[in-house]
């Protein structure tokens, strides 16, 4: 055995090579095809999210991820007031019909304020943006009686919403969270839109697009609705990204949306770690871009910042990146 390996080493090297240079070239071509077996879908420009970049380093503690191996994109409408619309919505909500004052956005359009006593309301007309508050300081909710239940509450703020043609077409209104505020006086209900099982967020970690207060006397002292489309529809799908594609592309195309509390400034806080603990898929309703539904992960965690650690929320796109541009 060894005099045939001396007499023939130069062949069985030249053997081991080619060997070798076969497994490479299978593996290259195995990559080529899975590249090449991403179906031909046009790109998506992405809404340019403000927040900061996200640090290099990053590390995961995840447990039971499941991520979906399609995600949708959908063509949607604004929802839109016309003037006429907003005034019979200030009468609604108790105002004079004429506003306090219009003012105009270069890129979000007019804005209708009411002010009256102790209460405000301003509209976006499009996309529309409602901001309803009753100052509790200036006009204290009743502390006597009982808050409605969740149950209760829902079904109120469904009737408010129908009532004032506020309905989400092509969703589903679900509960997301309540609580108790204002010296348990007031309950807060925080409503998301559903499309299949998947949320509808915005720019905002911290509210839902439908957020109302409600007083043991049955009325509303708060409601606040960034839902400003309808209609969803045309869903595109598209291949998401796989938990090591979101590691490889976090940096370059993930934004921290949301750094500390929801009191605080992000400004104020600058990241040096991140430690990523869940990801979720939503889809992202952005109004300086109100035709489409966007696909994105939302990654939750805890960030090493100049002030200490602190609670994180990151967007990044969930299709493949091959179709982000």
């Amino acid at each position: 055995m060894l005099n045939f390996f001396k007499n023939h080493w130069l062949l069985i090297m030249l053997a081991v090579i080619a060997t070798l240079l076969a497994i490479v070239w299978v593996q290259g071509e195995s990559n080529k095809t899975a590249k090449q077996s991403l179906p031909n879908l046009p790109a998506i420009t992405y809404p340019n999210l403000t927040g900061q970049n996200v640090p290099p380093a990053i590390t995961f503690n995840l447990t039971g991820v499941d991520l979906p191996t399609q995600v949708s994109l959908y063509q949607i409408s604004p929802k839109s007031l016309n003037s006429t619309q907003a005034k019979a919505l200030a009468r609604n909500f108790g105002f004079p019909e004429n506003p306090s004052n219009i003012s105009t956005d270069s890129a979000l359009g007019d804005y209708y304020l009411w002010l009256s006593g102790s209460k405000s309301l301003s509209v976006r007309l499009s996309p529309l943006d409602i901001n309803f508050v009753q100052d509790p300081g200036s006009s204290p909710p009743p502390s006597e009686g009982e808050l409605p239940n969740k149950q209760t509450a829902f079904t109120f703020v469904q009737n408010l919403l129908s009532t004032n043609d506020l309905n989400l077409i092509g969703t589903t209104l679900a509960v997301s969270g309540s609580r108790k505020t204002s010296e348990d006086n007031i309950l807060e209900l925080k409503l998301d839109p559903i499309i299949g099982q998947t949320k509808v967020v915005d720019n905002n970690t911290t509210t839902s697009l439908v957020t109302s207060y409600l007083g043991k006397d049955g009325k509303v002292y708060s409601l606040l609705y960034k839902a400003g489309f309808t209609n969803p529809h045309n869903p595109t799908g598209y291949p998401s990204k796989t938990l090591e594609q979101i590691k490889e592309s976090l940096v370059k195309e993930g934004k921290i949306v949301t750094l500390g509390a929801p009191t605080t400034e992000p400004a104020l806080y600058v990241p040096v770690s991140v430690n990523i603990i869940r990801i979720e898929s939503a889809l992202l309703f952005y109004p300086t871009q109100p035709d489409a539904l966007y696909p994105i992960y939302i990654l939750t965690g805890t960030s090493k910042t100049n002030e200490g650690d602190q609670p994180v929320y990151i967007y990044t796109p969930a299709i493949n990146s091959k179709y982000v541009r």
